[in-house]
């Protein structure tokens, strides 16, 4: 059996005259790393991640309604959604805190504050995440 030979192994002049060849050998190693979730103490399982997600998603009608009342619900039930929030915006923590330590007019309770922690894997993270308490929280 012949060992597949990618473009990057071959002569240009063989790759142009077979092309379909390779298309086919370099479609054949793609794959989608999605759902290829890091492990390790400092990442949440998937199973966590996605129920915060369910939470966040029922709370703000599927993403359809993401004003601050909705998005601080789903917090106070789950503080996870926090990450999953943070995910879905497409932000790492650095770039978050960055880019909020920025904005005017948006004021940090503790509990945001204890959230944006657990980001940077303090132990709020593993603690079960319980329902939370959030007074005096303001997103404008």
């Amino acid at each position: 059996m012949k060992k597949t030979q990618y473009p990057f192994e071959a002569p240009y002049a063989e790759i142009e005259a077979t092309v379909d060849v390779f298309i086919d050998a370099v479609f054949h190693t793609l794959q989608s790393s999605f759902l290829l979730l890091p492990r390790g103490p400092g990442f949440v399982t998937y199973r966590d991640f996605q129920q915060a997600y369910e939470v966040l998603k029922r709370h703000t009608a599927g993403f359809s309604a993401t004003e601050p009342k909705n998005v601080m619900d789903a917090l106070q039930e789950q503080a996870l959604a926090f990450v999953v929030l943070r995910t879905v915006l497409g932000f790492t923590p650095p770039e978050l805190a960055y880019v909020a330590a920025r904005s005017p007019g948006l004021t940090y309770p503790r509990i945001l504050l204890a959230l944006w922690t657990a980001e940077f894997g303090l132990s709020v993270r593993y603690s079960n995440l319980l329902p939370l308490s959030i007074k005096n929280a303001s997103l404008r």
